[in-house]
């Protein structure tokens, strides 16, 4: 009995993080996949990793799409604790208005890892 509370218990842990292990789908990753974008950039989207604010920042000023970004960020669970300064400094180097009040949004589903 104790085995199966442990099993249940596991699975309900990691089941959220699931689907935040899965890779983009090709026509979702094919946005990504600009000129401007670095390749170690674009590897990290292709498996999944953690988008940085710099991250962002490049994505935005290589003319990824704002909702490819934000579909990336919802799909990983990624939210940011931005600071004031940290909202001057993405508007100062282009990232869109809505972008970044995507951002500063409470995540519709917590991160376990606090991010």
């Amino acid at each position: 009995m104790r085995k199966q509370r442990v099993k249940t218990a596991v699975f309900l842990l990691l089941f959220p993080l699931i689907g935040r292990c899965a890779a983009l789908a090709p026509d979702a990753l094919s946005v990504f996949r600009q000129p401007d974008v670095p390749g170690a950039l674009y590897e990290k989207v292709e498996h999944g990793v953690p988008l940085t604010l710099p991250d962002v920042v490049i994505l935005a000023r290589a003319g990824v799409s704002r909702g490819a970004i934000v579909d990336y960020l919802y799909s990983f669970g990624r939210h940011f604790r931005l600071t004031p300064a940290d909202v001057w400094e993405l508007r100062q180097e282009g990232v869109s208005a809505d972008l970044i009040d995507y951002m500063t949004s409470p995540p519709a589903h917590p991160s376990p890892f606090g991010f």
